[in-house]
């Protein structure tokens, strides 16, 4: 079998919901820390851990929004600006790199630059002096994906201790399954 080379129109993708896509991020956050281990070229080394504080930034601003209630003290918002920004430049960082080996990933999209506006009023507030800052999570509607789609009809068959494995392994049985069918159409 012949390997084809990867093009710029090759990306990495998923179709998930923000349950399904916060325990890809664990996932991920955990590969990273594995191939770390390993011996590698440092540029490699400079990827990796570019990647890994993206996903901790991510999972850690998400456990920030999530555990505080309809206002943040501003310690609490100032560290929800410092992780929405490191998320947001190792994301840029991540997208340069990835066009420099003419890979198509970290695709600048809209829900990153609103995220930057996140970003901006909570400088704003903290800048103006406001005790308490408004939540980004007062305009979050993901509170309801956890009770529909995928992981909901999943999460009624199996063991709770099982669900997080279950989710993994059928995302990867998709991207497999839509790997094959790219191929087909090709071939």
């Amino acid at each position: 079998r012949r390997q084809r080379q990867m093009c710029i129109r090759d990306r990495p993708w998923t179709n998930s919901k923000g349950a399904d896509s916060m325990i890809l991020l664990r996932w991920l956050r955990w590969l990273l820390r594995l191939k770390l281990l390993a011996r590698l070229a440092p540029d490699m080394v400079s990827l990796l851990r570019c990647m890994l504080q993206c996903c901790e930034a991510t999972l850690d601003m998400f456990s920030l929004i999530h555990g505080h209630g309809l206002f943040l003290q501003r310690p609490c918002a100032t560290q929800l600006y410092v992780l929405i920004m490191r998320l947001l430049r190792g994301y840029k960082m991540l997208g340069r790199k990835a066009l420099q080996v003419r890979v198509r990933g970290f695709v600048l999209k809209p829900k990153t630059h609103s995220l930057h506006h996140v970003a901006y009023s909570i400088k704003v507030q903290l800048q103006q002096g406001h005790a308490l800052i408004l939540n980004p999570e007062v305009g979050a509607t993901e509170v309801n994906e956890d009770y529909i789609g995928r992981v909901s009809r999943l999460s009624r068959r199996v063991g709770v201790r099982l669900c997080d494995e279950r989710v993994i392994q059928r995302v990867f049985l998709k991207t497999r399954a839509l790997q094959r069918k790219r191929q087909m159409a090709r071939n």
